[in-house]
């Protein structure tokens, strides 16, 4: 145990040193034609090769909290005390292992995801407290709607490093939150009016996006050009969708163009009319899909993985192995 502790944090040190915040492109945004609504995320890191794992999160599961700092140092000063038993299911997209994710959706359809950005998180000793990463599995694991994750977002202290994060909902509903000063900074509503989100303080984005051709200013606008905002490239998408546009199709060409430099470590879509996620890698670019409705999230059944760098494109029903210590391939049905 004690050389498991010593390996994690040292990874956590590597993390903080090899990923600084330049080179973070991370996007989140809804895509919406009509009654169709889907949600997208690119994960940007420089290249680096950011190993994932899909993961099948049952309901009814009795969870443990843990701090980010019990989670990295030998004598933490603070552990978690917060419990929980899970009411949704979820599919997570992680990064650091069971509970620890980097974003995904529930039964619900509720979709959350971080972005880098500067934070000050709460720290209040009368609140329990989680790592960020676990924070969102307990969004996930308890929350239905926009308005749920909110309240989520006032009732624990939270360690870790800077995130602000996008959510949204299956009515279409989305949210901005972020931490300033200590305390959850959120847009939502008729205060979001772009549901997008990327690197930059939301109220910031509106602004620069008031200078650009179309919006009410002069600077040229194009939408594959990564001098552009792409809070702005963004918007500019949107406007050019057609009504006889696939929300899939556009959503993945839309996740493809809203790059900066380099390609996007990870990029996931969700449909909520469809229960489809979609998803490919920087390694590994063909499109994977598979639906939340073939998925059984009763705890009759064991937590399911499968590796995000997955060889075989197409429809993976039926390719998630039980989750055990050396589960990582896929092993095909004949």
């Amino acid at each position: 145990m004690f050389s498991i502790r010593i390996l994690l944090v040292a990874l956590a040190a590597l993390l903080m040193v090899f990923i600084p915040s330049h080179v973070e492109s991370c996007s989140t945004f809804q895509v919406r034609q009509g009654d169709e609504i889907a949600y997208a995320h690119n994960l940007n890191q420089g290249d680096l090769g950011i190993p994932g794992m899909v993961y099948i999160n049952k309901r009814g599961m009795f969870k443990v909290g843990r701090t980010w700092e019990e989670i990295t140092t030998l004598n933490p000063e603070r552990a978690s005390e917060l419990t929980w038993i899970s009411r949704y299911g979820s599919v997570t997209f992680n990064g650091f292992g069971l509970d620890f994710i980097d974003g995904g959706v529930n039964e619900a359809g509720l979709f959350i995801w971080e972005m880098g950005e500067d934070a000050e998180y709460p720290n209040d000793p009368e609140k329990p407290a989680l790592s960020q990463v676990n924070w969102m599995q307990y969004v996930l694991d308890t929350c239905q709607t926009v308005e749920d994750a909110i309240q989520r977002a006032g009732e624990v202290s939270i360690d870790g490093w800077g995130w602000h994060y996008f959510v949204g909902d299956a009515s279409g509903k989305t949210a901005s939150i972020a931490f300033i000063d200590g305390k959850p900074l959120v847009h939502s509503g008729d205060a979001m009016p772009v549901p997008a989100m990327f690197n930059s303080p939301y109220d910031w984005e509106m602004e620069l996006m008031r200078y650009y051709d179309g919006f009410g200013g002069q600077y040229s606008c194009e939408v594959d050009d990564p001098r552009v905002p792409r809070f702005v490239r963004y918007q500019r998408l949107m406007r050019e969708m057609k009504p006889s546009d696939d929300v899939t199709k556009y959503g993945l060409m839309m996740l493809r163009t809203l790059k900066v430099h380099d390609e996007p470590e990870w990029s996931v879509l969700y449909n909520e009319k469809t229960r489809e996620v979609c998803f490919f890698t920087r390694l590994n670019p063909e499109v994977k899909t598979f639906s939340l409705s073939d998925i059984d999230f009763s705890n009759d059944s064991p937590t399911q993985i499968l590796d995000m760098d997955e060889v075989k494109p197409g429809n993976l029903a039926g390719v998630f192995c039980i989750f055990h210590a050396g589960c990582r391939q896929a092993v095909y049905p004949e």
